[in-house]
């Protein structure tokens, strides 16, 4: 119950999430500080505040909203959406940046070691979900759409991945566990959501159906949100996996299953089927794992 809620209130609550298993210290104008000197082993989460890095973060940094300054070294990745980003000269980032919205600033002397993506126009927009659909054309039409709903999808997924690091984990665990047990859950919490959007219109002739019609709503959107991200990281992890022959990070399966869904979405023949069974997975993933406990009593 409690993960329900947070969920249902992403994007929407004004709390910064400590860091896990460092000391840090506080300074006026930041939420969260790693000095000159520290080194903090656990990955820096944190939504709508001010963060610098002026010592070291083994794992990566998760933002949104807010204030990033990193003078020190980032361990892994750093992923953004809406953040102002400064890098001063000397920063180190060992893996990929990724920042959706917000600013970017960085000093001539910035070592990354991965990928840059910085996302803040139109253009940039396009631009991505080029690169994540080659064979986009340069025309409008019903595959410019789908490419911007693949995108949006995208970040979506990213902010739910920077929101919740360990809820991703544990569903793509459950679903890896569990695939036949999570369709029949996914096919049960369909047809249980189709009766409750229908008698909710129904009964929004008399009032009562209006907020239930909403709870409905919000609690499929929940679902098909966590559910999608995680299957999104379970496809493009066992992609990835046989393709490079080694375990890759939540990060790049995230990207690998959103391109794995993209192309299967503008398959001209059976791609509709194959993302209605995907659907089927992605509900029953975001039931199961919300209501784990009482579906799954021997986890």
């Amino acid at each position: 119950m409690r993960n329900t809620v947070s969920i249902l209130l992403l994007g929407c609550l004004a709390l910064v999430r400590p860091v896990l298993g460092a000391e840090t210290e506080k300074a006026a104008d930041y939420t969260v500080v790693v000095a000159p000197g520290e080194t903090c082993s656990k990955s820096v989460t944190s939504l709508g505040g001010s963060v610098r890095v002026a010592g070291e973060v083994k794992e990566s940094v998760l933002m949104v909203g807010g204030r990033l300054d990193v003078q020190g070294k980032v361990g892994k990745d750093i992923i953004t959406i809406g953040t102002q980003v400064t890098l001063a000269d000397g920063a180190v980032i060992e893996h990929d940046l990724i920042v959706i919205g917000g600013g970017l600033s960085k000093g001539d002397r910035v070592r990354i070691g991965g990928e840059v993506m910085f996302v803040s126009r139109k253009e940039d927009l396009r631009d991505l979900a080029s690169t994540l659909l080659p064979f986009l054309p340069e025309s409008g039409g019903k595959s410019l759409l789908k490419g911007i709903k693949i995108t949006l999808w995208l970040i979506v997924s990213l902010l739910v991945l920077t929101l919740f690091p360990r809820v991703v984990p544990e569903a793509t665990e459950l679903f890896r566990r569990h695939p036949l047990r999570i369709a029949g859950i996914g096919l049960a919490s369909l047809f249980l959501f189709l009766v409750l959007t229908i008698v909710s219109v129904v009964l929004s002739f008399f009032l009562i159906g209006v907020p239930m019609l909403l709870l409905t709503l919000s609690g499929y959107l929940v679902v098909l949100v966590l559910g999608r991200t995680v299957l999104y990281c379970f496809v493009g992890q066992q992609a990835l996996s046989r393709l490079l022959r080694h375990r890759v990070s939540l990060l790049a399966s995230l990207l690998g299953g959103i391109a794995c869904y993209a192309l299967i979405k503008f398959l001209p023949l059976g791609g509709p089927f194959l993302l209605l069974g995907l659907d089927l997975f992605t509900l029953g993933t975001g039931v199961g794992y919300l209501l784990r406990r009482r579906l799954f009593p021997s986890l």
